[in-house]
């Protein structure tokens, strides 16, 4: 079985699918400036994909945030 690569440039791949798996790599916000907007930017990314995998949010099973600063004004 290979693996199913989902929007790849010549260095990564957006998502991979292997069996019922679905690895996204790390999504970041595009033009919005505050935390909210980037929020929204950055999960509307990650629905397409799983969209486009064939999943959803609702079954994710581990996801990693990093955020620049642990102030929520910042």
């Amino acid at each position: 079985m290979e693996p199913t690569r989902i929007a790849t440039n010549d260095r990564l791949s957006a998502a991979v699918c292997f069996d019922v798996l679905v690895f996204l790599s790390g999504q970041v916000p595009g033009q919005a400036e505050d935390i909210h907007g980037q929020t929204r930017e950055v999960l509307a990314k990650i629905d397409a994909l799983l969209a486009e995998a064939g999943s959803r949010k609702e079954r994710i099973l581990s996801a990693t945030i990093d955020r620049k600063s642990t102030r929520l004004n910042s």
